[in-house]
């Protein structure tokens, strides 16, 4: 039982602003790394937080687009 609360609850997560928050934990653990360590993380890293972020800002865009009124829709103020 618990197991389909479980997958329910996942179901139900906005994926899209679960995604932003999850890339920004990473940049900021990776900012307090450097600021502790003095070492700069490698490119690698860097890139995968650029990709991620990216990949992040897609998808909230693209999500965003469907929700936007067609602009050649015209009402009459009754609805239609």
């Amino acid at each position: 039982m618990e197991a389909m609360n479980i997958w329910h609850t996942i179901g139900k997560m906005p994926s899209t602003n679960v995604r932003i928050a999850v890339s920004l934990l990473l940049i900021l653990a990776t900012g307090i790394r450097v600021l502790v360590s003095w070492t700069a993380p490698p490119w690698e890293w860097l890139a995968f937080l650029g990709v991620l972020s990216g990949l992040d800002a897609a998808q909230f865009h693209g999500k965003r687009l469907t929700y936007q009124k067609d602009a050649k829709t015209e009402t009459n103020g009754n609805g239609g």
